[in-house]
């Protein structure tokens, strides 16, 4: 291969960049689809670096054949190739939503995103709204393919004002084309460098340089655009150079689907093998034409090719439907396939087409783009709206605002002892009180969220016995005598925040006159793989048994301290979470409203298929109750009333979620803790 001349490349069609956008969206629907392609996804990729090739290509053409750059003319021609069938797809979309989706989260995300993919903006939205793309939320977001749109769009809004800069730059000289790629080149290694830093780089704001982010993505549409700047001084002088070099590229592109995977780091060094792979298929078809050139130039690729961006934009939300209508059923994922290609096909024929070739201006143009954006938005608003309220269900109504609200020990009295947050010098506490009577101590609610869960019955019970109420737990930490660590042998900030919490209250309560010190944690604590417990910083175990020796270890300890120190104990058995259970008892595993109207969800669980871990764990606390002198408050039979698990008693919602009970359950337990402290302190 050798390089000559300096004159700018000629834009033109390029039928095998066509057959390579085809094999870019197989690879994706074959990926979402749940063929055994773990790599799949990067598909996205190989579209960034063909959109910088294309439009550098055109952007350059048009300035050599007219001397100047229209930018409002390049815009407007982006508007009508992508944002009318984009628009059509969220209208459809969110319309579909309202029944295939359920208002207690997937449909408030789903409206956001709709409004962000066509603001440009659903990269920013879906990382603040969904997560991760790996993430669980993420295969219920029927618009979450809409990121990648975004930052396409981004970089169609940027980077022809980026070359124009350049053209002014270079305008006194002779060198056009070193100037834009000095220019472009050298934003493309900043982008390439911030990608090879990764978001542990800016730990206070890691979307800047994560999954969605632009400034990560930039040198894919960057490194397009180098080639495409370069392309017409590419000339093969063997043929068999131009045969390697698109074997090497196919050979990447099949690496990349079957190499990288969910657990890779992406966007990361991995990054380079599907780009670098579509570099070299791009400039082996550039004055010449390999084997594997034809192939991906050949009418079917081509016409697939021609095809991807309306089979991109419905693939997506018809495998998500399907899959919440249908879970794990292949057949369905097969059939919602088929329906996509036909909504494509329908949408490039009716929709692209007509549009690509109109070239209205003035009213026609204006209210064009009104009803393109205008629709969609409205739709998703109309969305968003019927979610927040409801869609005047009542139950579904009762089962938001148990969500919603809370826990009065949520809003006021939890530690978020998270892993990036400072660790906790004192505990956050706060007082309910309102003592009728005769000096008795206080109640003192102490644990994880599963203790704050129940500060409704701690209050009830205290305003009934005329005792005041503390309440002073932290998400995720136990309130025994233990270090929390991690199963590979780490701590982090939370686990520090945890101990200190622990250190803070007990020292506390050390100082305070008598109480009763009510205890109440989940039993995740004691089954979670991750996680490992010690007695020190530096001996944490994490196998299940080993663990929960431990535990019952610290717990009895923390129990012979309190009352050492001459308070009284109560041990809240734990509650059954429902996090390992594919259908839990809550209104909000419901996955679609359909099913909500039809009342074929939530189904009562039967205890007995719970875990035995569950059933072990909760042995466990009443044996540390028992040996202490504890009192063990059991409230299976306000949770699974005769063995069963419902989602409603009468019109009160049990559950605020898979791991805990709703507010109104909580104040309904009242009774049942002031008779256990009665119990323990006549």
């Amino acid at each position: 291969m050798g390089v000559e001349g300096l004159t700018p490349p000629r834009a033109r069609r390029r039928l095998d960049v066509q057959g390579l956008r085809a094999v870019a969206v197989l690879m994706v629907i074959a990926f979402h689809a749940g063929v055994p392609m773990p790599g799949g996804f990067v598909g996205v990729d190989v579209f960034f670096v063909i959109s910088g090739f294309v439009i550098t290509l055109m952007l350059v053409a048009e300035r050599e054949r007219t001397g100047r750059l229209r930018l409002g003319q390049f815009y407007l021609r982006r508007f009508r190739r992508l944002t009318p069938a984009l628009a059509l797809m969220v209208l459809v979309t969110t319309a579909a939503s309202v029944l295939l989706l359920a208002p207690f989260g997937t449909q408030q995300i789903a409206a956001k995103t709709g409004v962000g993919a066509m603001l440009l903006v659903a990269n920013v939205v879906i990382a603040r709204s969904t997560g991760g793309y790996f993430d669980a939320p993420a295969e219920t977001n029927p618009l979450l393919h809409t990121w990648s749109l975004s930052v396409e769009e981004q970089f169609y809004l940027v980077f022809p004002a980026l070359l124009l800069l350049g053209w002014l730059l270079a305008r006194r000289t002779t060198r056009n084309t070193r100037v834009l790629v000095a220019l472009v080149g050298g934003l493309s290694l900043v982008s390439l460098g911030a990608m090879l830093l990764g978001p542990e780089a800016l730990p206070r704001l890691p979307e800047l340089l994560g999954f969605y982010s632009p400034v990560v993505r930039a040198w894919e549409f960057g490194a397009g655009a180098l080639l495409a700047l370069v392309a017409d001084r590419v000339s093969w002088r063997a043929r068999w150079a131009a045969e390697v070099t698109a074997l090497a590229g196919a050979a990447a592109l099949v690496a990349s689907g079957a190499l990288i995977s969910e657990d890779t780091r992406f966007p990361g060094p991995w990054t380079l093998l599907p780009v670098v792979g579509t570099l070299l298929l791009v400039v082996a078809g550039t004055g010449a034409s390999p084997v594997l050139t034809r192939m991906l130039a050949s009418r079917p690729a081509a016409q697939i090719g021609d095809w991807s961006y309306s089979l991109y934009l419905w693939h997506w939300p018809c495998l998500v439907f399907a899959s919440l209508l249908w879970p794990d059923d292949p057949v369905a994922r097969t059939l919602a396939v088929a329906l996509a290609v036909g909504l494509a096909l329908a949408s490039y024929r009716f929709v692209e087409q007509p549009l690509r070739a109109q070239r209205r201006v003035g009213r026609p143009l204006v209210t064009m783009v009104a009803v393109t954006l205008t629709l969609p938005l409205a739709m998703s608003l109309l969305l968003a709206l019927g979610a927040r309220h409801g869609w005047g269900i009542h139950r579904v109504q009762e089962t938001q605002a148990a969500g919603a609200s809370g826990h009065v020990g949520y809003v006021d009295c939890m530690t978020l002892a998270t892993s990036g947050g400072p660790p906790a010098a004192n505990p956050a506490a706060c007082d309910f009180g309102g003592a009728d009577g005769a000096g008795a101590g206080p109640i003192v609610l102490v644990g994880d969220s599963n203790a704050a869960q129940y500060s409704e019955a701690a209050i009830r019970a205290g305003r009934s016995l005329g005792r005041p109420v503390e309440i002073t737990t932290a998400a995720a930490c136990p309130f025994a005598d233990v270090y929390r660590g991690y199963a590979d042998g780490h701590r982090d900030a939370g686990d520090e925040a945890c101990r200190s919490w622990y250190d803070a209250t007990m020292a506390r309560l050390s100082g305070e006159p008598p109480s009763v010190v009510v205890i109440a944690e989940s039993a995740s604590q004691w089954l979670l793989e991750d996680r490992s417990f010690g007695t020190t910083p530096d001996d944490g175990v994490s196998r299940v048994p080993d663990r929960a020796r431990v535990l019952r270890a610290g717990f009895v300890r923390t129990l012979a301290k309190l009352h050492e120190d001459g308070h009284r104990v109560v041990m809240v058995l734990p509650m059954y979470w429902f996090g390992d259970v594919s259908r839990p008892p809550t209104m909000a595993s419901c996955p679609t409203l359909l099913g909500i109207i039809g009342d074929r969800c939530p189904k009562p669980l039967p205890v007995s298929r719970l875990s035995a871990g569950q059933r072990a764990v909760r042995a466990q606390v009443a044996d540390v109750a028992r040996r202490t002198g504890a009192v063990s408050l059991d409230l299976l039979d306000r949770q699974c009333p005769r063995g069963v698990c419902p989602a409603y008693v009468g019109s009160m919602p049990m559950y605020a979620d898979t791991g805990h009970i709703s507010a109104q359950l909580s104040t309904a337990m009242g009774p049942d803790f002031a008779a256990a402290v009665r119990r323990v302190d006549p």
